[in-house]
């Protein structure tokens, strides 16, 4: 549990209040009327529920593409008031930006997680306005590297090291696709 606002890390070390409040921040940055979210996205776009924006939740099954990209296009074509769209992962992902590429298809704002060529695409496009990037070289091999510090020195870390969340967005993609590209983002 984190003494400072009291919310349970993840496993891998990354606080979740963080990436909801970095997320929320981006979403609210839309002014969005609607917030839609989809799939496997748990978490409640905390901000948006504040704000008094109406959110729901799509959900789409996995592993069908083409399936996921007919429900969501669907859905905002009977529901114009959606504003953002926040998905989980490149498949989400993929599923919206195939969606809001068809004809007469609405603009929301995107927001998503992880860090992949999805992504650094759909946000260079201007299509995805951010992602959260969880740092996954960092949560597997600074672990690695403190294990190895302590063993070998008794190096004790003084407070948890937090290994994210980091925003991409289009101030800085060209950076991070470099960090994808050679193998530590």
């Amino acid at each position: 549990m984190c003494p400072l606002c009291h919310t349970a890390e993840t496993p891998n070390g990354m606080l979740w209040s963080s990436a909801r409040i970095l997320r929320d921040q981006k979403i609210a940055c839309t002014r969005p009327s609607g917030l839609l979210r989809c799939r496997h996205c748990k978490t409640r776009a905390d901000a948006a529920v504040r704000a008094g924006v109406p959110v729901e939740r799509l959900r789409v099954p996995g592993g069908d593409p083409a399936k996921c990209e007919a429900l969501v296009a669907a859905h905002l074509a009977g529901h114009g008031d959606v504003g953002a769209i926040l998905t989980l992962g490149p498949p989400g992902a993929e599923a919206v930006l195939a969606a809001l590429s068809r004809p007469a298809a609405p603009s929301p704002g995107h927001v998503t997680f992880d860090l992949a060529a999805t992504q650094i695409d759909g946000i260079r496009d201007r299509r995805i306005l951010a992602t959260v990037d969880s740092q996954q070289y960092l949560q597997g091999y600074l672990a690695v590297e403190w294990l190895w510090l302590h063993r070998m020195h008794g190096f004790t870390a003084a407070a948890d090291i937090h290994t994210g969340p980091a925003i991409v967005d289009l101030s800085n993609v060209d950076r991070a696709a470099e960090g994808v590209r050679l193998g530590v983002r």
